[in-house]
């Protein structure tokens, strides 16, 4: 009878350290799930808004080359939501990085673009 007294203390053991190693594992993906859902609300923030800056000015209507930048962020945007937010985070580095790119690339665009989310993320306005 002794022998089955130790087994249960050990299934007892054992299934505390699981639920304590579960506890730290919760916090880290939900970390990432709310990093990942605020980089992609950032991402396509940008482009709405730049979608609207352009419709302000004709010459950045017809250009294609940020047609086709606008077109890479989407695509990598969206492949990031499908992926979720553990197999996503590489997409969501490459629209970051893509975002970056087309600001170097038109800045008197994107500065524009940048001040309307800044105004917009500011709790005092």
């Amino acid at each position: 009878m002794a022998g089955y007294t130790g087994w249960g203390v050990w299934l007892v053991a054992g299934v505390l350290a699981f639920n304590l190693a579960c506890i730290p594992a919760w916090f880290l993906v939900n970390h990432l799930r709310r990093n990942h859902e605020f980089q992609i609300k950032k991402a396509r923030t940008f482009l709405e808004l730049l979608r609207r800056e352009r419709g302000k000015s004709k010459g950045w209507r017809t250009d294609s080359e940020l047609d086709t930048s606008v077109a890479l962020i989407e695509e990598q945007v969206s492949e990031a939501e499908g992926r979720g937010p553990l197999w996503g985070r590489r997409q969501v580095t490459l629209a970051q990085l893509s975002v970056m790119q087309l600001s170097a690339r038109w800045p008197e665009l994107a500065d524009a673009v940048h001040l309307a989310m800044d105004r917009r993320a500011s709790p005092l306005e």
